[in-house]
């Protein structure tokens, strides 16, 4: 790999971190990237799962206050994304990518129009590690008490299943997680996109020591998105922060869609 390719997809990944951690679509950016460049299909694949992994490590040192609201939910979900992103992994290297590729389009062309679905507000109860009536006066619990909704066991079996897609195919598993998180009223747009950054990045992070494991990952390529996402997703939080919860849903809606019509094109032509 030449300097100006290294180059190129040390920008790709500045970009798929702060549209990765955004809106769940890094592979938007990070996937045409590593093909543009010569990487085959299978390794391309491999290597972005890899080299995507900046974008859990910025963003979580970006997410602190999000990620301290919802701290006990944050640790379930990195544990589902450790063990989802082994087993994906070793699906990716047993199964012809055929199994999947046609019903990947329309799967996230639907994940992309569920991230419209806003929580009504006060129908998510984050769950809080301190004082009960100290959460209560915070507005963090609800004077009845309700159970936080990111625990109940459809919410657990959907994180767990999520997780397996990301550490086998990767491609709109942000989408699909954030989906899931506001369809099922886990909290505000700021708390389910850190939430999905640890789900999806801890199945990236095993996926990964799959794959260095078994020898398909292009290094130079995967060091130069790693560098970029790293970057990119660090700069993120601060400007989800500050950018309206509609306005980044519909740009989460409107990326998914054109990740869809990519494979789609890409798959189906």
């Amino acid at each position: 790999m030449g300097i100006w390719q290294f180059v190129f997809l040390v920008a790709a990944g500045v970009a798929a971190g702060f549209v990765g951690y955004s809106v769940g679509l890094a592979s938007l950016v990070s996937f045409p990237a590593t093909l543009a460049v010569g990487v085959p299909p299978v390794m391309s694949s491999a290597t972005n799962t890899a080299g995507n992994v900046g974008i859990t490590i910025g963003g979580c040192l970006g997410a602190r206050p999000e990620l301290r609201a919802r701290r006990s939910l944050a640790v379930i979900y990195a544990c589902l994304g450790l063990v989802g992103g082994v087993v994906g992994a070793f699906l990716l290297l047993a199964l012809p990518a055929r199994y999947f590729e046609y019903s990947v389009p329309p799967f996230i062309a639907v994940s992309a129009l569920l991230i419209l679905i806003r929580p009504r507000k006060g129908a998510a109860a984050p769950e809080t590690d301190g004082d009960a009536e100290d959460a209560e006066a915070r507005g963090e619990v609800s004077a009845e008490g309700r159970r936080d909704p990111g625990r109940s066991p459809l919410m657990i079996a959907a994180m767990a299943l999520l997780s397996v897609y990301s550490g086998y195919f990767g491609a709109g598993s942000g989408t699909a997680t954030l989906a899931v998180l506001s369809v099922g009223r886990v909290g505000p747009y700021a708390q389910i996109n850190a939430l999905k950054t640890i789900g999806c990045g801890f199945g990236n992070i095993s996926a990964t020591v799959v794959f260095i494991a078994t020898g398909v990952i292009h290094w130079p390529a995967m060091i130069a998105l790693f560098i970029g996402s790293t970057i990119g997703s660090r700069i993120a939080p601060a400007a989800v922060r500050r950018v309206p919860e509609g306005l980044m849903r519909a740009f989460a809606c409107a990326a998914g869609l054109a990740l869809a019509a990519y494979l789609g094109v890409r798959y189906y032509g």
